[in-house]
């Protein structure tokens, strides 16, 4: 007794046994940019004898660094105690600059949103005359852009942090009360 069977339907019904391949959607390119542009790493540092890279070196806005600071506390704390440096107020965890994602690699976007954050407070304290936490947020500024210096990151290229200088002889690297003068 013999059997004949069609193969090319045998071809057909293995093909729609097959599991359908994984659907992509379609991303609208410039939102595929903005992404690319947001999560890749530029450009590396070699610090301390380890290969340390930064975020957004040529960062000139903050946009976008509200998706991947670290916001909730628990985040903060994680950071906090696993990078050393992480925070322009580390006392407060104010002013982050390192992503939540755990890796302490600090990323421009993050030092220049702590830079204007803390020049508008800054200049909300002068006005209403408490010239203490004025003082502190310059610092934190000051110290956004020295970080960001020492980064490379372009945004600091721009900005000068200013030079202690003795009130009596104008000259830097001593004050007025160890003057010479």
């Amino acid at each position: 007794m013999e059997i004949t069977v069609d193969l090319s339907k045998l071809k057909d019904v293995i093909q729609i046994r097959k599991k359908p391949s994984k659907i992509t959607k379609k991303i609208n390119p410039n939102i595929q940019q903005n992404i690319q542009q947001t999560y890749t790493k530029t450009n590396s540092v070699q610090v301390g004898g380890k290969r340390k890279s930064v975020y957004n070196r040529n960062a000139t806005n903050s946009k976008g660094w509200g998706k991947v600071k670290p916001k909730k506390i628990g985040d903060r704390k994680v950071i906090k105690n696993k990078c050393q440096g992480c925070f322009l107020d580390r006392k407060k965890m104010k002013y982050p600059y390192c992503r939540k994602s755990k890796n302490c690699k600090p990323d421009c976007k993050g030092l220049l949103a702590g830079y204007q954050r803390s020049k508008s407070v800054s200049s909300r304290f002068t006005n209403l005359r408490k010239r203490s936490l004025s003082k502190k947020t310059k610092d934190i500024s000051k110290k956004a852009v020295k970080l960001g210096k020492k980064h490379k990151c372009s945004w600091s290229k721009t900005k000068n942090v200013p030079k202690k200088t003795c009130s009596n002889c104008k000259k830097s690297g001593h004050n007025k009360r160890t003057c010479n003068k």
